[in-house]
């Protein structure tokens, strides 16, 4: 069984005296990873804004 998730994420604000890199989770991501779905593949997108990007997580169990 396969699930497909796509998670975007803002980028804006990110400025050289706040932190460049956050530690974000996505709830329902590790809810599907607890259930026993493992990643088989993620697929990064910047989005035409350059303000945000995509990331679609390809699970299978």
């Amino acid at each position: 069984m396969q699930k497909v998730i796509t998670i975007t994420q803002l980028t804006v604000g990110v400025t050289t005296t706040s932190k460049v890199f956050l530690e974000t989770e996505y709830p329902q991501l590790t809810k599907y990873l607890e259930e026993g779905y493992i990643i088989r593949q993620t697929i990064h997108t910047e989005l035409t804004t350059s303000t945000a990007y995509a990331i679609t997580f390809i699970l299978e169990k």
